[in-house]
């Protein structure tokens, strides 16, 4: 191997040899490698030039399919009566492409609303109104389109005791939204109530998930916490019953639950869970292409490399011609080494004595 590449002993290490002793299979071998790189760096650039393209595309509005079969609810059953505000609502929904949402409202208001499974099948906790509540789980797209609804179930909340926090009708106050239901009273009588602009919350890679609602009833100010379902909790503090936006960025792109729970001054509670949902569809994994689609992309960058690499090969092209000229490809004349001589002893000159 180092004959083939022409490599030098170590001795040689650090010392000035003439342009013949210049290794040129290895600075070809490593320009191939940065020409392989080079041409790897402009094919994924390209690649996410392609996917982004293709993600603007398709995020014009396309009306998703609307079920044609409603949402079953199976627990609880019809006639239901429990002394205890939270309930679990399950049943059975539709299976589509992307999923559709399940909301469950009771007496017409909205009580809550979380993703059909893949396998068919739906889970909520929600709050219940003081008294008979009728429940209703209708289901609905990302696009907003409602399918067919569910046959009603009517549930009995009657609590244990009487108490200062009494279970209240939500007061819908705000026009084009939807109300929460359940809730405690405060002192005043007033239920209070987390009120939604939307039933669901839609993002994508470029558009960031936003709740957007307000909170009424109650004794002001309030105090809502936000868990996105990703790990984030966030809380706020000092609200009024001003309409309010709340915005986060998901990394994964998957269905999400959002939990909300909002106090007033008073103490009193109550809590929502809102489905968070995408139609945003990764593209097929690729080993050799990072999917980091939110890097701007400067065609200038990719000349300059290319620009770059030309004109390295050409400097080396020029180096090499030059090496391997006449004037360089001669032997250097050798050098004979003299022996060296030997000291002849001086002899004395010859002194004449005079008689």
């Amino acid at each position: 191997m180092r004959r083939l590449l022409k490599l030098q002993p170590h001795q040689h290490t650090g010392k000035p040899l003439p342009h013949r002793h210049t290794s040129y299979r290895v600075l070809a071998l490593l320009l191939l490698m940065v020409g392989i790189f080079l041409a790897w760096a402009g094919w994924g650039i390209r690649q996410v030039a392609v996917a982004n393209a293709e993600e603007l595309y398709v995020s014009a509005r396309v009306p998703a399919p609307i079920p044609s079969e409603p949402a079953v609810i199976l627990h609880p059953s019809d006639g239901t009566v429990t002394n205890k505000p939270e309930i679990t609502v399950s049943g059975t929904c539709p299976v589509t492409d992307p999923p559709v949402s399940v909301a469950i409202q009771g007496n017409g208001r909205l009580l809550g609303s979380t993703t059909c499974l893949d396998n068919g099948t739906f889970s909520l906790q929600v709050t219940l109104l003081l008294g008979k509540t009728t429940l209703v789980a209708r289901t609905l797209t990302i696009t907003d389109d409602y399918g067919p609804d569910s046959a009603p179930v009517t549930v009995t909340y009657t609590p244990e005791s009487e108490s200062p926090f009494e279970g209240g009708t939500s007061i819908h106050n705000k026009p084009g939204g939807t109300t929460t239901g359940g809730g405690q009273s405060s002192q005043k009588g007033e239920a209070l109530i987390i009120n939604s602009r939307k039933p669901f919350i839609l993002f994508s890679p470029h558009k960031l998930a936003e709740w957007v609602g307000w909170i009424s009833g109650g004794t002001p100010p309030y105090e809502i916490t936000i868990d996105w379902g990703d790990g984030d909790l966030v809380t706020y503090k000092h609200l009024d019953s001003e309409e309010h936006t709340f915005s986060h960025r998901y990394e994964e792109m998957r269905p999400y639950a959002v939990q909300l729970e909002a106090r007033d001054s008073s103490g009193a509670h109550t809590s929502a869970v809102f489905a968070a949902g995408t139609p945003y569809v990764p593209p097929a994994s690729n080993l050799l292409l990072p999917h980091d689609y939110n890097i701007d992309i400067d065609p200038r960058m990719l000349i300059g490399l290319y620009g770059g690499y030309l004109s390295l090969l050409c400097i080396v092209g020029v180096l090499w011609l030059h090496a391997h000229h006449s004037g360089y490809t001669r032997l250097a004349p050798a050098r004979v080494a003299m022996p060296a001589r030997s000291k002849k002893r001086a002899s004395k000159p010859l002194v004449r004595h005079r008689r």
